[in-house]
C-alpha cells in the first residue's frame, strides 16, 4: 500500500465502486438480503483519551448521532444499549442506529456521500470497504483528535489496514477470525462424534455427505454464493489461502485467484453443490447461512465469533472448531471499523463518542453483546474480557486461531475486485461458467482495476 496520503487519490474512486456494485447487484438478478446475522500493550485507556475528548454540547443543546449498523435482532438490540449507556454518561449526546445491511452498505454509503449526507458514524465489517473510503479521502484522520492512536496496541493487520504515514483512519471496535459452527444432534444422528469435527477438506466432504439428506431438505455445509465481496475476500479466501493460492501476486499489479489453487478451491464449492449434494443451490451469505442453520438442518457453516452468542440460544447444541485445512492452514481476520466521516455534521461528538469507546471497560462492553474479539492485545488481558471469555467456550477455537489469522487485500481496487470474484463465485457455482472461465474472466477485469 502507498503511503501517500488519501488527498492525493483520485476522490471518484469510492463513488464510481458504490454505483459499480449496485449495478452488478442488479445485473445478478439478486435483490439485496439483510445479514444477521502492534506497538507495546497499554493496559490502561490511552493517555488524553478522557482529555481530548471534547464537551459534548452547549449546555442545553443535543447533538443527534446517526450511526449506521449493519446487523439486525440481537446484535442491534446490544447496540442499542450500548448507546443509551453512552448517553447516559455524555450528556447531550443522543446516538440513533440504522440497520443497513451489508450487502447494501456499500453503494447506501456511496450514495450518502456523494450527496455530502454521509452518516455521522458507521459500522464498517471487513477490510474493503474501510480501505476504499481512507483511499478516497472521505474519512477524517483521528490522530488529529487523539495523536498516538495508531501507536497503541491494536492488532498488527488491523493497524496496517488504517493507517497511512502517521495518520489513523478509523477506530477498530472488534475483530473475529473464520470459524466453523457445526450442529452436534446432526452429528449424532449421522453417527459421527460430535467432539470430532472436520480437520481437513475431505473431512468436511465425509462428514456433510453423512449428514444431508437432499430429498428432507437436510444439508452439510453452507458456503457463501451470494455475487458481494463477503463472499469472496470474508469467506472463500480461506478456500483459496487453504489450497495454497493468493490473491494478487506479489507484486500486487495483477490477479492471482485464478491460479490452480484457485480453481481447485472453487471447484471444491461446485462439487460440494453438483457433486456431493451437501449444499443447496441458492445465493447464500451470512443471513441466509444462520437463518437456515438456525432451523437445525444444517450440518457446518462458516462464520465469524459474532454468531456464537446467536449460537448458544439455539434449540440444539452448537459446537465450534477452527475452519478445516487442506494444503495450508490460513483464515481471514475479520474486524468491524468506525470512521467518522470527512462531511459529518457532528465531528466533534462523534469523536466523543468513539473515545468512549476506547475505554476497556466500554470496549468490552461492546464486544461481548455483539459476540466479537477484541481489536487491541491488552483488551484480552483485562478482567471483564477475561471472564466473559469463560462463560462463552464456543469463542476459544476463533481465540486460538487469531495469531494466525491473515487480513484480505485492501489496496487498490479492493472493493470492485472482490465484487468480480463474488461474482465468479456465482456463475462457477450456479455453473454459467465452469471455475477456470469464471476465475479468468474475474483475473482480466481485476487486472484492468489494478492498471488504472
Amino acid at each position: 500500500m502507498s503511503e501517500r496520503s488519501p488527498k492525493q487519490v483520485d476522490r471518484r474512486m469510492f463513488l464510481m465502486t458504490g454505483s459499480g456494485a449496485l449495478a452488478t447487484l442488479f445485473a445478478a438478478g439478486c435483490r439485496p438480503q439483510a445479514p444477521a446475522t502492534g506497538g507495546a500493550a497499554d493496559k490502561v485507556p490511552a493517555k488524553g483519551a478522557e482529555q481530548n475528548a471534547p464537551a459534548a454540547q452547549s449546555a442545553g443543546k443535543t447533538a443527534v448521532l446517526q450511526l449506521w449498523f449493519d446487523i439486525p435482532g440481537s446484535q442491534q438490540e446490544h447496540i442499542k444499549k450500548v448507546n443509551e449507556k453512552f448517553s447516559a454518561e455524555n450528556s447531550g449526546i443522543e446516538v440513533r442506529t440504522t440497520v443497513v445491511p451489508i450487502a447494501e452498505m456499500p453503494t447506501k454509503l456511496a450514495t450518502a456521500v456523494a450527496g455530502g449526507n454521509p452518516p455521522d458514524l458507521a459500522y464498517l465489517g471487513g477490510p474493503s470497504l474501510a480501505s476504499n473510503l481512507i483511499q478516497a479521502g472521505k474519512v477524517e484522520s483521528l490522530s488529529k483528535y487523539q495523536k498516538d492512536i495508531a501507536t497503541l496496541d491494536w492488532l498488527d493487520p488491523i493497524k496496517r489496514l488504517l493507517t497511512r504515514g502517521d495518520d489513523f483512519y478509523a477506530l477498530p471496535v472488534n475483530s473475529g477470525v473464520l470459524g466453523l459452527y457445526y450442529n452436534a444432534d446432526l452429528y449424532k444422528k449421522a453417527d459421527l462424534h460430535p467432539d470430532k469435527p472436520p480437520a481437513t477438506w475431505d473431512d468436511l466432504v465425509k462428514n456433510a455427505r453423512a449428514i444431508a439428506k437432499a430429498d428432507q431438505q437436510v444439508w452439510g455445509h453452507y458456503i457463501g454464493t451470494k455475487p458481494i465481496t463477503w463472499s469472496a475476500d470474508q469467506v472463500w479466501i480461506a478456500y483459496l489461502w487453504q489450497a495454497g493460492g493468493e490473491w494478487l501476486t506479489s507484486d500486487e499489479k495483477s490477479a492471482a485467484f485464478n491460479s490452480e489453487a484457485g480453481v481447485e478451491a472453487l471447484k471444491f464449492y461446485v462439487d460440494l453443490v453438483h457433486e456431493h449434494k451437501v449444499t443447496p443451490l441458492k445465493a447464500i451469505d451470512n443471513i441466509v447461512s444462520g437463518n437456515d442453520f438456525e432451523t437445525g438442518k444444517v450440518g457446518h457453516m462458516q462464520l465469524y465469533p459474532i454468531w456464537v452468542l446467536r449460537a448458544e440460544a439455539m434449540s440444539f447444541p452448537v459446537r465450534t472448531a477452527p475452519m478445516p485445512q487442506h494444503k495450508a492452514s490460513a483464515v481471514p481476520l475479520g474486524m468491524g471499523t468506525m470512521p467518522i466521516f470527512s462531511d459529518s455534521k457532528n465531528k466533534e461528538a462523534s469523536w466523543t463518542y468513539l473515545s468512549w469507546l476506547m475505554k476497556p471497560e466500554n470496549a468490552v462492553f461492546w464486544v461481548s453483546g455483539l459476540g466479537n474479539l477484541p481489536a487491541r492485545v491488552s483488551i484480552r488481558d483485562t478482567a471483564a474480557w477475561k471472564e466473559h471469555a469463560a462463560k462463552h467456550p464456543l469463542m476459544q477455537p476463533f481465540l486460538d486461531a487469531q495469531p494466525r489469522a491473515r487480513i484480505a487485500y485492501f489496496g487498490k481496487g479492493a472493493q470492485e475486485i472482490s465484487t468480480q470474484v463474488g461474482q465468479a463465485i456465482e456463475s462457477a457455482v450456479f455453473q454459467r461458467k465452469s471455475p477456470k472461465q469464471a476465475l479468468d474472466d474475474a483475473a482480466r477485469a481485476a487486472d484492468e482495476i489494478l492498471a488504472r
